[in-house]
């Protein structure tokens, strides 16, 4: 599976109801961009919510598979209006 498919997959499977746009931002593979939203984050801080997303990249960053990851968390009604 293409590491970005597997990235997604893996998102999909610990946030369900997320939506998220990836880009390989340097075009090396290893060096992502995320914006997500989930229902999920609601009521939690930042930290965790960054927590919530990187736990099942784990083996992917530990692996050096993902090298890097600028991410930006939002809530659902961010998603829709465009933050």
């Amino acid at each position: 599976m293409e590491l970005q498919s597997l990235i997604v997959a893996k998102l999909k499977e610990a946030l369900p109801d997320a939506e998220m746009k990836l880009v390989d931002f340097t075009g090396s593979g290893d060096h992502w961009e995320l914006v997500i939203a989930s229902e999920s984050f609601r009521g939690k801080p930042k930290v965790r919510q960054h927590q919530m997303v990187y736990q099942p990249l784990r083996t992917l960053i530990d692996a050096n598979s993902v090298h890097a990851l600028k991410l930006t968390t939002l809530l659902p009604e961010q998603w829709q209006a465009g933050v």
